[in-house]
This record gives C-alpha cells, structure tokens and sequence, in this order.
C-alpha cells in the first residue's frame, strides 16, 4: 500500500540524502571526507516480494 511505500522510502532513501546534506558542507570545509552508504544486493538483483525495498536500495546505490 501507499503508506508502506512512502514508510520504506522515507528510511532508506530520504534518511541517507538527509544524512549527506548534513555532512556535505563540513567535509567541503575540510576539503576532504567519505560517504559511505551501504545498500542491498537487493538493488540489483530486484524482488518481486518486496519490490518498494529493492526499488529504495537501488536509489540508495544510485545517490552513492
């Protein structure tokens, strides 16, 4: 439903921007820094289970 979906894209896609937004501009300051986000197999080999969490990763991958 529309609630799960917008449920798993606030955590695993909307929190990880939020995160980078956040750090961006101190690592800019120091002229230096790493993200790393970790993401799921599940963004490249889709689930047709859970569609809305490989959907979610894949996003995560595609920010990263």
């Amino acid at each position: 439903n529309d609630k799960s979906w917008s449920r798993v894209h606030e955590v695993n896609v909307r929190e990880v921007v939020r995160v980078s937004e956040l750090i961006v501009p101190h690592m800019k300051k120091r002229k230096y820094g790493k993200i790393v986000n970790i993401a799921s197999i599940a963004a490249r080999q889709g689930s047709s289970d859970l569609p809305h969490y490989s959907s979610t990763k894949a996003a995560v991958v595609s920010w990263t």
